[in-house]
């Protein structure tokens, strides 16, 4: 409007309406003694008097045009709560497989335009990165090659930590002044929280592999990646992958338990590397049995008296599953959950 315009930017309007509401305010007689400056400051004058603006819409029946308007599409009020309405709706459309921090954090900067409370947006983004993080942690306890999907509950809450808890706790923008430090800690213990799960799984997942391994029962060489047909070099490769990072000081103090567990797992690891097979077995045979008598051995003789030909040591499963990406950065390395926390802490120390 222009009674809300600086007299700068009033000065560009069209000369032809400047004369029409001259004509009618100032008088044609003395509207024409007056510069051209003069006429815009005059009008200029008459246009951002409030008393004058109100009485000129009431006389060009303005108002009332103003009031209709208002009531179907809505003022100020009206559009800030029907906005609200909308930002309520797209939270309750907010699911664990959409981008949780990015779209809570659009919508935090929608409520800040129309002073719409923000604090309920960090029990909003727990509730949907639980959901997030149990879907993950399914997916890797049922396949190991799903370690990659692992990564999504990691991206969540990193960028949670850089962008909306920031917003949320800045106190210089009105933000919520109480329970920062509190959300600080539940992102540390929930980024911690995941790479001890990750560690438990693995370390549930090798018991089982080694009792399949003694008894013979897992097949050799294996066609498909699961836990319980990988070789005993993938598990090498497993454990050390998350062990490169034993050397950051975030990670001896944070997982200290976890580190003595899997290098004891390695040692465990080791014992099954190897299996005696009679020279008559195929190479990588499970089970071992007497050239002669075809008696499955468990000792250097068959128990018959036959002469039995020298056992040879050979990889129980030679087979390698596990590709080691070059960098920790890939979402399909192992340690790559352990680098992101140790990245994370080292940039907030």
């Amino acid at each position: 409007a222009a009674s809300h315009m600086q007299l700068s930017n009033f000065n560009k309007f069209d000369m032809t309406y400047i004369d029409k509401i001259g004509h009618e305010e100032i008088g044609k007689f003395k509207w024409k003694k007056l510069t051209r400056e003069q006429k815009y400051d005059a009008v200029y004058k008459v246009v951002s008097d409030p008393d004058q603006y109100k009485e000129r819409l009431a006389a060009s029946n303005f108002d009332k045009f103003l009031s209709t308007l208002d009531y179907f599409i809505g003022g100020d009020t009206s559009q800030k709560a029907l906005i609200g309405k909308q930002l309520d709706v797209a939270m309750k459309k907010l699911s664990q497989t959409t981008n949780i921090a990015g779209s809570l954090l659009g919508i935090y900067d929608k409520c800040k335009a129309i002073n719409k409370p923000t604090a309920p947006l960090k029990d909003k983004f727990w509730s949907l990165f639980a959901k997030c993080y149990d879907s993950a942690c399914a997916s890797f306890s049922n396949d190991p090659a799903c370690i990659d999907k692992l990564d999504r509950p990691m991206k969540e809450v990193l960028e949670y930590s850089k962008g909306l808890h920031k917003k949320l706790h800045d106190t210089s923008s009105s933000g919520i002044s109480s329970g920062k430090g509190e959300d600080a800690k539940r992102i540390t213990n929930t980024m911690k929280g995941m790479i001890k799960m990750q560690c438990d799984v693995i370390l549930k997942k090798k018991d089982l592999w080694a009792n399949l391994s003694h008894t013979c029962q897992n097949p050799c060489p294996p066609k498909t990646l699961a836990w319980n047909t990988m070789s005993p070099r993938d598990w090498t490769a497993i454990i050390h992958s998350i062990l490169l990072m034993v050397h950051n000081k975030h990670f001896h103090e944070n997982f200290s338990k976890e580190i003595v567990d899997l290098q004891w797992a390695l040692q465990i690891i080791g014992t099954f590397s190897f299996v005696k097979v009679c020279a008559a077995c195929n190479n990588g045979d499970c089970k071992c049995k007497c050239h002669k008598c075809r008696k499955q051995l468990d000792r250097c003789s068959c128990g018959n008296n036959h002469k039995n030909k020298r056992l040879k040591v050979t990889l129980c499963n030679d087979t390698v599953q596990i590709q080691v990406p070059d960098n920790l950065d890939k979402p399909n390395h192992w340690g790559h959950l352990a680098w992101n926390f140790c990245q994370f802490m080292d940039s907030n120390n």
